[in-house]
Parts: structure tokens; sequence; C-alpha cells
């Protein structure tokens, strides 16, 4: 295990189950680790979001926004941000079908959402570390937008300089510029250093998929002899080896 320091974390669905903390049992491991490993979070949130699941890790580095931004030494860096162009073509279609959104830049954002039952409310700037902004096209990090049926995903596909993650059940499109990702973020963190992922969601794919070993949580995400589908049980356990492997 020494020879693979680094062991890098989706939030939502791998560690947070009720969106709001880390469960209990694996935030005390990841304690202990966080001592003899260089551990770094990966999230959909903007990190902004995620810093209300993270006070017993103030330090560690960060991958945000599904890519678009990480943390490195206290300091947030964006990479590159959705196109302005591609930004009001997203625009047009959002007004015409009358789509709800949130807006994330470096920090702020701009939201609209009617539903009071949307999951993501308790989510969103839980920390109240933000403001919210007029809506603008530039220096966008991250569009998520809500009630995106299939025939409406469809008006989507042909705007250029953009990567989206559709999530069929929830009917979210989340957006991105176009080569953000979790896996691109950590090459600009760690270079080409050998790491070990765990994830559970499609926004996850590359990030397990060039790992030394990846690992998903609940269903099988990448095929390969070194990828693994575990239970949050069996997730805590093998944490417990790595820590035991490894105490001083």
């Amino acid at each position: 295990m020494n020879e693979t320091p680094y062991l890098v974390f989706d939030l939502d669905g791998t560690l947070v189950f009720d969106g709001i903390r880390i469960a209990d049992g694996l935030n005390e491991i990841l304690q202990l680790l966080n001592s003899r490993f260089n551990i770094i979070f990966a999230s959909a949130r903007p990190i902004r979001d995620m810093l209300p699941l993270l006070n017993d890790f103030p330090d560690n580095d960060l991958i945000g926004g599904n890519g678009s931004m990480y943390r490195q030494d206290g300091q947030i860096i964006l990479m590159e941000s959705i196109p302005v162009k591609a930004v009001a073509a997203i625009r047009v279609i959002m007004d015409r079908e009358d789509i709800d959104y949130i807006f994330d830049y470096d920090w702020d954002y701009t939201a609209r959402i009617r539903n009071s039952q949307n999951h993501i409310l308790q989510k969103l700037d839980s920390g109240r570390l933000a403001k919210a902004q007029p809506i603008s096209n530039s220096k966008v990090s991250k569009i998520i937008l809500f009630d995106v049926s299939s025939e409406r995903l469809a008006h989507f596909s042909d705007i250029k300089g953009i990567s989206y993650v559709y999530h069929p059940l929830e009917k979210e499109l989340v957006i991105t510029a176009k080569g953000n990702d979790k896996y691109a973020a950590l090459s600009r963190l760690i270079g080409a250093q050998a790491y070990l992922a765990f994830g559970n969601d499609h926004n996850d794919i590359e990030m397990l998929r060039q790992a030394t070993y990846g690992f998903a949580i609940g269903k099988e995400l990448v095929p390969g002899a070194n990828q693994f589908v575990l239970t949050v049980d069996h997730l805590q356990k093998l944490l417990n080896q790595f820590e035991k492997e490894n105490a001083k």
C-alpha cells in the first residue's frame, strides 16, 4: 500500500448518504488514514458545497464540480470555463423550455429551483459561504438543469464546447466545459502518480478507469481486473484493513 500514497474519494453515494455528513464509521477511519495517506476528495459538488462535509479535513486537496475546479494547498483553481457561446445557447433552451437551473462560477452561484422538494436544496450553499448572483454567461464552471426529459436532452446535443452527464432517474443534466472531468483535475493535482479511487456514479468512471485499483460502491462502473465492486460495509472493512497495515 505504501507504493500508492494517494486515496481519492467521491463524496455523495460513496462516503455521504444523507447529503449532510460523511457516515460516522467512515469518517473516523478516514481521519486515521489521513495522517498516513494523501487523501483527496472529488465531488460533483462545487468546492463551496463540499466544505460543510469536510470539517475534519480542512487542509486536504479537493476536486469539485465534476472536475471543473480543484483546491491545491488551500487555493481554488478553475479548469476550463464553459464557453460563453455555449452558455448563451444553453440559456436559450432553458428559457424556451422553462427549465430550472444552478449556475456555478468560481465560488458564487445563480439558481432558480421552484420545486421546494428538490433534493439539491439541502446541498446548495448549506454553509452559507457564498452569494447568489445575477445570471452570467462568463466564467461558468458548471450548470445543473432540472426536469430534463430524454426529449429535452436532445436539444443540448449539438452545443459545442461542453461535456455533460445525464441522470435519467433524477432527470438532471450536469454540464461542464469539454474535457473537464474528475480525472483531468486529478492529473493537475498529482500528475501521473499512482492512486486508488473510490466512486459510485458515471462521473467517476474515468477516475476509476485510470486508477491503480478502482473501487465502485454498489454497482460495477468499469470492467477490468483492477476494478472491484464494494458494498458500504465492505468499504469500511477495506479502509480498516488499510489502517491496520499502515499503522505506525
